[in-house]
């Protein structure tokens, strides 16, 4: 099996950022620079976008019925969405403007870490890694570019192409960030993984000898593999500082419509509209299942890396060294201490970490918001009765 480079493995990615006209970038005589023709094609599309996306929005109405077209609700979501996809669509733009050559930096490390595992025996895991990660790529492409955006709006605005551009190009751009960024964490987890199995099988070695450890290049070893692990911290961090906007902005827009998504299903139900508005309800609840997909692949990526990175400490520690062994044992407590300290952490501009708990805050914020709308409703309802008896009412003397 063949071993993916890091571009190998991003290139589906590579394709669609050229189809949707978002690397104005070329490679000439080994240098990146500024493509003409990438650029002309982010002029035109932009063009396009703003020909279909200015009268779309001056002459903005809610397509409605009945007692939707007066619910605000409603209306708040569907403003949320589009001007959360217009603003993470400038922000994926102000990206490749301002950090596209800090990326590519960073994924020019990632070639010299591979560079120095596969001198340490790990071709194969590479190459299984490699092709693994690539399908996971090609499917997040397809499950998102086309399942999610295109083929939804396809569904809703067949006969409208200025509505169908105006909604789908904010967010296939949108999106082909952040699947940049679900394919770096891919790369670099894996790489984490590497280094883990190559300390394991120290650790297998050193529980079966007893005289451990026997060979003259095992302290080099352990010194290259945390020189490299704090190559790869550092690059996780950088990669977390150049996606961190896009993450923060992901993620508030996500949130405000679940919440106002849920909000309205569940005003149907309890007014008893389920039956009347069910195509708005399917409408809705796939959305809500698009949200939970999004918040939770997002927190398993980084949660996964950051457990791949922060767990090495605790398998270096495991390494069974006779107490004669002073120096190699200092070695190891040396190494555990530069570990220690390249702890790694994903967080959107440190306000909060994109972890587990982040799952349980959102979800657990969700309901709270959810039952608070729902109590305020019933107060209205009660105050409007309330009035209504009061305006009937007339004192006899």
């Amino acid at each position: 099996m063949k071993v993916l480079t890091v571009n190998d493995i991003l290139n589906p990615l590579r394709i669609t950022s050229k189809i949707f006209g978002v690397l104005p970038f070329t490679t000439k005589n080994g240098r990146l620079v500024p493509s003409k023709s990438g650029l002309l094609q982010i002029v035109v599309y932009t063009s396009i976008y703003l020909y279909c996306a200015v009268p779309h929005y001056a002459n903005y109405k809610l397509v409605a019925r009945g007692e939707l077209s007066s619910f605000k609700t409603l209306k708040f979501v569907v403003i949320v969405r589009d001007l959360g996809s217009v603003i993470q669509m400038i922000i994926a733009f102000l990206y490749i403007k301002v950090f596209f050559m800090r990326y590519i930096a960073s994924k020019t490390l990632i070639d010299y870490v591979d560079a120095e595992l596969l001198e340490m025996g790990q071709t194969k895991a590479f190459a299984a890694s490699g092709c693994k990660i690539r399908t996971t790529i090609v499917i997040l492409i397809f499950v998102v570019h086309f399942v999610y955006n295109i083929f939804s709006i396809v569904l809703n605005y067949q006969n409208d192409l200025s509505t169908f551009v105006t909604l789908v190009y904010p967010r296939v751009v949108t999106n082909n960030l952040i699947l940049t960024f679900y394919a770096i964490v891919l790369i670099l987890e894996d790489r984490f993984k590497f280094i883990n199995d190559i300390i394991t099988l120290e650790k297998k070695k050193s529980q079966e000898s007893t005289n451990y450890p026997s060979e003259l290049d095992v302290c080099g070893k352990i010194n290259q593999l945390v020189r490299l692990h704090g190559s790869l911290v550092k690059i996780s961090r950088t990669m977390n500082t150049i996606f961190c906007l896009g993450l923060f902005f992901k993620i508030g827009v996500t949130f405000l419509c679940m919440v106002g998504d849920l909000y309205i299903v569940t005003y149907m139900f309890f007014h008893h509209m389920v039956a009347k508005y069910w195509k708005p309800c399917l409408f809705i609840l796939r959305n809500q299942l698009i949200y939970i997909f999004d918040i939770c692949y997002l927190v398993r990526r980084t949660s996964r890396i950051c457990y791949e990175a922060n767990r090495t400490i605790n398998v270096l520690l495991g390494l069974e060294i006779r107490v004669s062994r002073e120096n190699e044992r200092n070695l190891v407590m040396a190494a555990a201490l530069k570990l220690e300290r390249n702890h790694l952490k994903m967080t959107a501009y440190n306000l909060f970490a994109l972890d587990c708990p982040l799952l349980f805050a959102i979800f657990g914020t969700t309901v709270s918001y959810l039952f608070i709308m729902i109590q305020l409703d019933k107060g209205r309802e009660n105050f409007a009765l309330f009035s209504v008896n009061n305006s009937n009412f007339s004192l006899e003397i």
